[in-house]
């Protein structure tokens, strides 16, 4: 693992044109606090390592997602628990983990929230935002369509450890919408990690687009 902290990150951090949108997304950089990653080793080695950078929204009295705070242990296993679901396709190693206080942000829809904070996408490593537990709408959100800077936005449905298998399939399943799958088709965002050529679309799109 590259020891790398989120003031690192963000300093080098770019702004992307996305394809269909014309929305800045209208976000100053957050004021972020560091904390120490937690990783996980692949067993076998052989799998690529995907970075993963993930931002924990918080209000502006930095209560709320204290589910998400790395000492709880939860991202570890949902991150974890994803990996595993992904059968060794992939070794997400999470590098870094911040809070920033935002409570426009927090309280609001997914969509808005993957739009407020895309300008921090860089290629070639895993953006996860974790917006409020109050968020409207699905636990997920991300945008269909292939990219070398993969971004979703998360939240547990339910506050507890309980929520780390569906969370993590939440995931998985916004990974298959960064690949550009939809809900429909023989192979789509909700099957592709389950089939060959799911693990093979992925493969590809890690090896051509994302991972140096």
């Amino acid at each position: 693992m590259r020891s790398r902290h989120w003031p690192y990150v963000l300093a080098a951090m770019l702004v992307l044109p996305l394809a269909g949108c014309s929305d800045t997304g209208g976000s100053d950089q957050p004021l972020a606090r560091a904390h120490t990653p937690e990783t996980r080793q692949d067993a076998t080695g052989s799998a690529p390592a995907l970075p993963v950078d993930v931002l924990i929204l918080t209000d502006a009295q930095g209560h709320g997602n204290a589910l998400w705070a790395p000492q709880s242990g939860f991202l570890a296993l949902v991150l974890a628990a994803a990996e595993q679901t992904l059968a060794g396709t992939v070794h997400l190693a999470l590098e870094s983990v911040a809070t920033t206080s935002d409570t426009e942000g927090y309280r609001m829809e997914q969509w808005e929230v993957l739009r407020r904070y895309r300008h921090l996408r860089v290629p070639g490593r895993l953006l996860v935002v974790v917006s409020g537990p109050d968020t409207q709408e699905t636990a997920g959100f991300s945008y269909t369509i292939r990219s070398a800077a993969p971004y979703v936005v998360l939240r547990a449905r339910e506050q507890s450890l309980a929520a780390v298998a569906d969370t993590a399939a939440i995931l998985v399943h916004e990974l298959g919408h960064n690949l550009g799958l939809t809900h429909e088709g023989v192979l789509h965002a909700d099957n592709y990690h389950r089939l060959p050529a799911g693990r093979e679309a992925l493969r590809a799109w890690l090896a051509g687009e994302v991972l140096p």
